[in-house]
């Protein structure tokens, strides 16, 4: 595993010039000059990426600026001390566990990946996707800054006290039944085939609550 952005590098280049017709890539990884343009040259070229198996890991402590699509990549973990400043996608990779305090500076998708839990002091900045995951809870030490989206996913409860700043989507959400007392959630709240059957008096949602017809 390449400890050093250089030997990273040469990693993907031995890689993509193993490929016919693969010149136009091979020229624009060998121009980047840093971890945020060689990964914004995979972002814009993931498909490429992952169908020839270029990238297989991310190396330790990296920090990037912008954002990361992973989706389809054959990626298993992603290293500890992981911070990006932008989106983070890793729709249909193999991550089944997420790196304690990991921060992403915008949207955090992990819709549909095997991922059971939430690590303690996740923070996100935008929108936090779990959509179709099995995760039952929801860590206390979570902050998002724009909407959550549970639906279709195996979530049973939130947490007391709990603060949403975006909107919050429950739909098709099956195994939670009752929400939390203090929940604040200041966009729109989603109910839509839920079991939930009353609401907590403390509840706050600062405009509509959806598909609530108990």
């Amino acid at each position: 595993m390449a400890t050093t952005f250089e030997d990273f590098k040469q990693e993907i280049i031995q890689k993509i010039s193993k490929i016919k017709k693969s010149e136009s890539y091979h020229s624009m990884i060998v121009k980047s000059n840093n971890y945020d343009e060689l990964f914004n040259v995979v972002s814009e070229n993931v498909s490429w990426f992952a169908k020839n198996k270029i990238i297989t890991y991310l190396p330790e402590n990296l920090t990037l600026r912008g954002s990361l699509n992973l989706m389809n990549v054959q990626i298993t973990q992603l290293p500890e001390n992981f911070s990006i400043g932008c989106d983070l996608n890793l729709t249909n990779t193999e991550i089944s566990q997420l790196p304690a305090n990991l921060k992403v500076g915008g949207t955090l998708c992990v819709a549909g990946l095997l991922i059971t839990q939430l690590p303690e002091n996740l923070s996100v900045g935008g929108t936090l996707d779990i959509r179709s995951t099995s995760i039952p809870q929801i860590p206390e030490t979570l902050s998002v800054g724009g909407d959550l989206l549970l639906s279709w996913s195996g979530i049973t409860k939130l947490p007391e006290n709990f603060s949403v700043t975006g909107d919050l989507y429950l739909s098709s959400a099956k195994k939670i039944t009752e929400l939390p007392e203090n929940l604040t959630v200041k966009g729109d709240l989603d109910l839509t085939n839920t079991q939930i059957t009353m609401l907590p008096a403390s509840l706050s949602v600062g405009k509509n609550i959806i598909g609530f017809n108990k």
